[in-house]
């Protein structure tokens, strides 16, 4: 996550991320009726989602729900429609800008730290360096990366299908402006001396990865971590739950754990008495 890869990716999501935005009808929100004033909500889990997106940094992003939307129309007896989408707990709207949707799940959880996980897990997965491990699928993901490298190097091993790299590739030099080019022309010089075969699979991993950490980092203790985790099946999740433990074991016990929490002033000495 620390190589060019993430860097290139940031750079294809910043520019031409537009390309592959999908409309807020898809995810059946209504922007107006669905949309929560974080600021103004009251919900305990609201409070979390404030906590969280502050502690990261990501404070912008919008929030939407039309499962409180109801529910405080229902409450208000202006409805009595059932609330929709009981199950769903957090998930990222591919829209632009990006968003968050939330629903039934993610408000009935009593667990504190358990709200965190999910929430610092979805945000994680909406920077830059991420956000198209999710976006895009992973055969597709594969060709715009390859169109991307295509555009600054011809002498590479191009393993995705021709007719998707030549159709992605006339998207991107369409979509890029010269400063994106330069960018990536740069980036991409400096990945080629080192690529491998399986540095998209390890990249897409490597997002997973991080996001889980960053779940670990805003929810503090290991063990409500690990609940959600082993929860965490389907084919929506790359690594398996196991892989995932023991990276938090690691993550846990490391520099990096320690660095995070003293930079965003949640980290707590004791000072023992001499």
């Amino acid at each position: 996550m620390r190589g060019p890869i993430s860097e290139l990716m940031a750079i294809l999501y910043e520019y031409a991320r537009h390309i592959y935005k999908e409309d807020f009808v898809k995810y059946q929100i209504d922007k107006k009726r669905h949309f929560i004033d974080v600021n103004a909500s009251q919900e305990y889990q609201i409070h979390h989602f404030r906590y969280v997106s502050r502690i990261l940094g990501m404070e912008g992003v919008a929030l939407f729900s039309p499962y409180l939307a109801v529910t405080r129309e229902r409450m208000a007896k202006r409805t009595t429609e059932p609330a929709p989408e009981p199950t769903l707990g957090v998930e990222i709207c591919h829209t632009e800008p990006a968003c968050l949707k939330v629903g039934g799940k993610f408000f009935s959880e009593q667990g504190q730290k358990e709200v965190y996980y999910m929430l610092g897990r979805s945000l994680a997965l909406m920077r830059p360096e991420l956000a198209l491990s999710q976006r895009l699928s992973a055969e597709r993901l594969e060709a715009v990366f390859q169109a991307a490298l295509s555009l600054s190097v011809d002498r590479f091993r191009f393993t995705a299908d021709p007719r998707a790299l030549d159709a992605e590739r006339r998207v991107l030099e369409k979509a890029l402006p010269e400063p994106a080019r330069a960018a990536l022309s740069r980036v991409t010089h400096e990945y080629v001396k080192t690529a491998t075969p399986n540095d998209l699979r390890n990249y897409l991993e490597g997002a997973e990865l991080s996001a889980v950490r960053t779940g670990m980092f805003v929810a503090g203790e290991i063990e409500p971590v690990k609940k959600m985790v082993l929860g965490e099946n389907g084919a929506s999740f790359r690594v398996q739950p196991r892989s995932k433990i023991r990276d938090l074991m690691v993550f846990a016990l490391g520099e990096d754990l320690h660095a995070l929490r003293v930079a965003v002033g949640t980290h707590v000495e004791v000072l023992a008495r001499r």
